[in-house]
């Protein structure tokens, strides 16, 4: 959407978006449209040492001739035919980003009223797109996590929240399936069977520790993480 506006608010009929890859600073392309598919080939992709990645790293605006840029231009690049070219940064906060690419086969230069749209809309896309990014990276990351609770083995995940129903007084948020061969419970969403098979002399005991640890955010477990505000912790216990 970014790039189709670019090219109909400049008159511009070719273009594409590049975006750094965090994990190893290259310079990517990310969509395209108007090149020819061998020209497409030479720009998928820079070497962060390369010039064309310090270029947009200046965070510079760049407004050229195709033939005048000072990074080296392959044969197909050469034959692609391009005339005026424009490199807009895209920022999120101070940080670049990537850039937004347009050019033409046809016009020499790219009016000021131009400039001023594209750079309106690459000033907006670059917070767009940092958001977009974030909010992929956090899903992934949930994603994962939650493959590895649902898969855990030889140890378990739960969380439990302080509630006022129940005989114990905490309620099972979640838990990885793996509690049930460990604890041997058949029912391990209801917190009362987790000490069916505790020896009866120390039930109570271990109950009450639970009870105390919430009350006094005193824990000795492998791992907590806590939420104070909705009264609720979590554990890893192997």
């Amino acid at each position: 959407l970014c790039l189709e506006a670019c090219l109909q608010i400049s008159g511009m009929d070719c273009g594409g978006i590049y975006l750094f890859d965090d994990a190893v600073e290259n310079l990517n392309l990310i969509v395209h449209k108007g090149f020819k598919d061998g020209f497409v080939k030479s720009l998928l992709s820079y070497d962060k040492n390369s010039n064309n990645v310090k270029m947009v790293k200046k965070g510079q605006l760049l407004y050229k001739l195709f033939t005048e840029l000072d990074v080296p231009l392959t044969k197909k690049q050469q034959r692609e035919g391009l005339r005026a070219f424009a490199s807009i940064p895209l920022f999120d906060n101070a940080n670049v980003i990537g850039c937004i690419n347009v050019a033409s086969h046809n016009f020499e230069k790219i009016s000021t009223s131009s400039r001023i749209a594209l750079e309106t809309i690459a000033a907006q896309a670059g917070a767009v797109i940092a958001r977009l990014q974030a909010k992929k990276a956090l899903q992934e990351s949930e994603e994962h996590l939650n493959s590895l609770m649902l898969n855990a083995k030889h140890y378990a995940v739960y969380r439990l929240r302080i509630s006022n129903t129940g005989s114990h007084g905490l309620k099972v948020v979640f838990v990885s399936p793996s509690i049930i061969d460990i604890m041997g419970v058949d029912s391990p969403k209801k917190f009362e069977t987790w000490f069916e098979n505790v020896h009866a002399d120390d039930r109570e005991r271990i109950i009450e520790a639970n009870l105390h640890a919430f009350e006094t955010n005193e824990f000795n477990e492998v791992m907590k993480i806590n939420h104070p505000e909705k009264r609720e912790h979590r554990w890893i216990h192997s």
